[in-house]
């Protein structure tokens, strides 16, 4: 590796690929090593557990120890040298990640990893737990193939698709942090939907196993990975299996919700929300206080690592991963999926006004209020068979043909048909409405350092655009048989959008109904003076912050459409007006003075064959 790093001449790429042939040549020697080792076998006490009395003697002296850890060592050497030899390729790294597995590396190293972690036996959870023997040996091989795997499958389809029939190889190893199994994983689960649909069950029901044994967060959020590929798009087949592997047959697996009342009744924003484990023993139970938990940055909760220390807050970010995990087998509008999860909406807690209660509570975590958008916009608002409303195509022409036209709402399918009343949502969005807008309002202040604001505006803005999609802003028109936008909200809410999109309410002015207005510079091109004007430093460009800004820049150009759509229309009631009170009267009164110059008051007919 040394020499191939320093001699980079014209015969580099040559040497190169026959130095990643040999060391593929030597990860299969070791996997082949390895499973001629003898297994390991604890000593056991009468109950069956584990004599650790005479374990780490035991293991000590077993003769396979030193031979793993020979051939641990150069399985570690041999993937330093190839991961440095995909870096030293520099722009041929795509090249490089497919010479690689041609050469049998990725299949080599998983051999290694199942082999030493299930084939052999070898009690790696009691050594890693008791910091015995060689625990820290098999972190560090561990921790190697997995990093070398996971850096394998950036970028590069192919080997995502050659390791993923080894993915239960690697969820054995998601019990332990410490042994990198989850970047692995979450890499290798970026793949098109056709190969994500080709995950195992075995691999589900191995996770949940786990999760049975441990509330950890990082088990529901693997499951969430699996319904939606690189792309964005939903992967029915794996939602459908989530749905019945982890909300029908593992019910236990789902948290408990409690609610408190307020403390005082002028101070409604004093009542609590408790999580707890459903299924933990007496002696185990505790209960979580959500707004307890309440910061400006406590989106840390659902995105960065483990609390493991902390129980109350392993719990709760167990909980925000479950809520994602709704909120993910619900995307794509999965109908049968959305409508067992409301089935069990009382038990899950994710009933419309569970979930109105934490969206409109202003002290709750600002992480839970943002998945508690996720969540309502995958299982009420985001929903078969809701339609969007039209956009231009709904303009009217001409008033008076109307009159023949019935006054009747238009009937829309029911997207909630087949359910039960109880768990059904109210049959309009209003109060979802008021409480979004008034939530956005409050948040119109990005504040970098406040990153759970930050992340709670993102999510609440991509509700309001479902919202708005689906014609909650609008209202019914008898006198044009058709929707239109609210314009006495909208004035005031797109300044608080264009507030979020820029910092000034000033910037985009969302005149009425008024025609005078029509040719402002503001009316003309919004998004562009938005994007003009946005004054974004380069802090502001990153995560979600952008992200937030851009969908608040979306969000105004549709309802700009929406409002060009009644600008049109009124535009022809005026051409409509001005025809019949001016313009029909001045053309009847032109004919009848015409006849009279003529000396009569009929048409005159006309001889077709005259001119012949």
């Amino acid at each position: 590796g040394e020499v191939l790093r320093v001699q980079r001449g014209d015969d580099w790429l040559s040497r190169a690929v026959l130095a990643a042939g040999r060391l593929g040549a030597v990860l299969g020697e070791v996997a082949a090593a390895l499973e001629g080792c003898e297994v390991f076998s604890l000593p056991l006490s009468k109950d069956g557990t584990v004599n650790e009395a005479e374990s780490d003697d035991y293991m000590l002296r077993h003769p396979t120890r030193e031979a793993l850890l020979e051939l641990g060592g150069r399985a570690r050497g041999c993937l330093a040298t190839l991961s440095s030899l995909v870096a030293e390729g520099r722009e041929d790294a795509p090249r490089w990640r497919n010479v690689l597995r041609q050469q049998g590396c990725v299949s080599h190293t998983t051999r290694v990893v199942d082999r030493v972690f299930s084939g052999l036996s070898v009690p790696w959870k009691y050594a890693l737990g008791n910091g015995a023997a060689f625990g820290e040996d098999l972190c560090l091989l561990s921790v190697s193939c997995c990093g070398f795997l996971r850096d394998m499958c950036k970028g590069n389809n192919a080997n995502r698709v050659a390791l993923m029939p080894q993915a239960m190889v690697l969820a054995t190893l998601l019990e332990h942090s410490e042994l990198g199994a989850e970047g692995a994983i979450e890499e290798a689960l970026r793949c098109p939907p056709e190969v994500l649909e080709t995950v195992p069950n075995d691999f589900f029901n191995l996770v949940i196993k786990q999760a049975r044994a441990r509330r950890l967060p990082r088990y529901p959020r693997v499951l969430a990975q699996t319904c939606t590929s690189a792309d964005g798009t939903p992967v029915a087949a794996n939602q459908d299996r989530v749905v019945q592997y982890f909300f029908t047959e593992a019910t236990e697996l789902v948290p408990a919700v409690r609610y408190s009342l307020p403390v005082t009744e002028t101070d409604t924003f004093s009542a609590d929300m408790w999580v707890s484990d459903r299924a933990a023993r007496r002696y185990d139970h505790f209960e979580v206080s959500c707004l307890s938990l309440a910061s400006d940055t406590d989106d840390e909760y659902l995105k960065g690592g483990e609390r493991g220390g902390d129980p109350e807050s392993l719990l709760f970010q167990y909980y925000l991963q479950v809520l994602q995990l709704m909120a993910a087998v619900c995307k794509g509008r999965n109908r049968a999926a959305s409508s067992k999860l409301m089935e069990r909406s009382d038990d899950f807690a994710c009933t419309y006004n569970d979930l109105l209660f934490v969206i409109k509570h202003e002290r709750m975590p600002n992480v839970l209020r943002a998945v508690a958008c996720s969540v309502m916009l995958g299982l009420y608002v985001e929903r078969e068979p809701h339609e969007a409303v039209g956009v231009v195509k709904r303009t009217r022409v001409w008033s008076k043909l109307h009159d023949s036209v019935p006054d009747e709402k238009p009937q829309r399918p029911d997207p909630f048909e087949g359910l039960a009343f109880s768990v059904r949502p109210p049959s309009s969005f209003n109060d979802l409405k008021d409480a979004v807008t008034s939530s956005l309002e409050a948040y119109s202040k990005i504040d970098l350092a406040s990153t759970g604001r930050t992340y709670a505006t993102l999510c609440y803005l991509q509700l309001c655009s479902a919202l708005a999609k689906y014609g909650a802003f609008h209202a019914y028109d008898a006198a044009r048989r058709v929707t239109v936008p609210d314009f006495e909200f909208l004035g005031g809410f797109v300044a608080v959008l264009s507030d979020i999109a820029d910092g000034r309410k000033d910037v985009v002015h969302f005149p009425g109904p008024p025609m005078q207005d029509w040719m402002e510079e503001s009316v003309a091109n919004p998004q562009r003076l938005c994007k003009d004007r946005l004054r974004l430093t380069r802090p502001y460009t990153d995560g979600d912050v952008a992200e937030a800004k851009l969908e608040a820049l979306a969000l105004i150009g549709f309802l700009w459409d929406c409002r060009t759509d009644v600008r049109l229309t009124m535009l022809l009631d005026l051409y409509e007006d001005i025809v019949e009170d001016k313009i029909g009267p001045s053309l009847f009164a032109s004919v009848t003075q015409q006849q009279a110059r003529q000396g009569g008051d009929k048409f005159k007919g006309v001889d077709p064959t005259a001119g012949e």
